[in-house]
């Protein structure tokens, strides 16, 4: 036997095939039993519509009685508007499935209040009319190992895919999986839901690297074509800040600015005598934190009027570090200079960042 308990609830993952509209026997406690799915009629991994057919009320919980109900109705199975349909059909954990559906001739407007069913005696149901499932295929990637979008210190030599149904291991190959459109050298299935595909020669500083599965290049174990899927990840190279410069001066503070590249964390060291690029000699360092890739500005506040100063930036990620071209030298202002200057700029100063927003600018 096994059972198809009715909740409110919206769930991605799963699929219900188009079957038969059955009844079942009440159970013990009162429930009134309207529909049940025998184990045929079920399997996880594809999508699912609507159309119009019939009317149904669903109370209490669903009970196959066996799993062979008795069949009451052509190719359609019915239920409520966003309603889960869980099912323990001989299955070793529980399945879940959406459910979206029409009301009359336009779509139904239900809350998830409305969608409440009472399992207790008696029981408590919606009413949904003209409504039958449809279901169409679905074998996707959900997720892969080095995962998509990430940055990479070293080449990876494997990717790992992980798809949404059993694969039909005869399926795949090597060359199902392209990298820069370059074909995977190997392939190995881990377990019946993930393939590990060995990857060609791979070098920092190309870019980004693409990732791509083709439509229909992998067959799911009941015969779903795949969707054609694409990722990517980048393998990082010591990071570099390039076009230091001083942007403006004040009294108090100066903001600079410049580029960096391959995703790197930020530090400026500054003093009043210049320490190259030793971390030891300069009196001062300040940490703002990881950029990504481009031109960047920030503001280093704190400084005394009129006072001589040196700085340079350092970059770093997990591969390498790099030191700007070479230090600045800048004075900053005093008050009565500010005043006469031609352009006044009053920024507001974020201690716990080190960010600032420009107030006045003219």
């Amino acid at each position: 036997g096994g059972s198809v308990n009715i909740r409110a609830g919206q769930i991605e993952i799963g699929y219900i095939r188009t079957g038969s509209m059955r009844t079942a026997t009440p159970t013990t406690n009162g429930n009134v039993q309207l529909l049940a799915l025998a184990p045929p009629d079920y399997n996880v991994g594809n999508r699912y519509g609507n159309m119009i057919s019939n009317s149904l009320v669903l109370k209490g919980e669903i009970d196959t009685h066996g799993g062979h109900p008795e069949t009451t109705g052509g190719d359609v199975i019915l239920a409520g508007v966003q309603l889960a349909l869980e099912t323990n059909f001989a299955l070793t954990t529980p399945q879940e499935v959406l459910v979206s559906v029409n009301a009359g001739e336009a779509q139904g407007d239900y809350s998830e209040s409305d969608l409440f069913l009472d399992n207790t005696s008696g029981g408590s149901g919606i009413e949904v009319d003209h409504t039958v499932l449809w279901s169409s295929p679905s074998f996707r990637v959900l997720a892969t190992d080095p995962p998509d979008g990430t940055h990479l210190i070293s080449p990876p030599t494997s990717l790992t895919v992980r798809f949404s149904q059993v694969v039909d291991a005869t399926s795949v190959q090597a060359e199902d999986l392209r990298v820069n459109a370059d074909s995977a050298t190997g392939v190995e299935q881990t377990n019946e839901v993930e393939v590990l595909f060995a990857l060609p020669s791979l070098t920092p500083g190309t870019g980004e690297y693409s990732v791509e599965i083709a439509e229909g290049a992998i067959l799911s174990a009941s015969g779903i074509p795949i969707e054609p899927y694409s990722g990517s990840f980048r393998i990082l190279e010591p990071p570099e800040f390039r076009n230091q410069e001083i942007l403006e001066v004040g009294a108090f503070g100066i903001r600079i600015g410049g580029e960096v590249t391959q995703s790197p964390n930020v530090r400026f060291y500054y003093g009043k005598q210049d320490g190259g690029t030793d971390p030891e000699k300069w009196s001062h360092v300040r940490d703002y934190g990881e950029f990504s890739d481009g031109p960047i500005e920030v503001s280093l506040f704190g400084l005394e009027p009129v006072t001589e100063y040196y700085l340079r930036a350092r970059v770093s990620n997990g591969v390498g570090d790099s030191w700007a071209d070479e230090s600045l030298h800048v004075a900053t202002l005093t008050d009565e200079e500010i005043e006469e200057a031609s352009t006044v700029a009053l920024w507001l100063f974020d201690e716990t960042d080190y960010s600032y927003t420009t107030l006045l600018d003219a």
